[in-house]
C-alpha cells in the first residue's frame, strides 16, 4: 500500500466517523506524519 492510499484510506475513514477512538488514532497518525 502506498503512502497515497493509506493517506485516502485514513481520511475516508475519518471523515466516515467510524469512532472517537478511530478519528484520535487518525489524528495521531497524522501528526507523526508531520513531524
Amino acid at each position: 500500500m502506498s503512502a497515497d492510499d493509506r493517506d485516502a484510506v485514513l481520511h475516508r475513514d475519518f471523515m466516515r466517523g467510524r469512532s472517537w477512538g478511530a478519528r484520535r488514532v487518525s489524528g495521531a497518525l497524522w501528526g507523526a506524519v508531520e513531524c
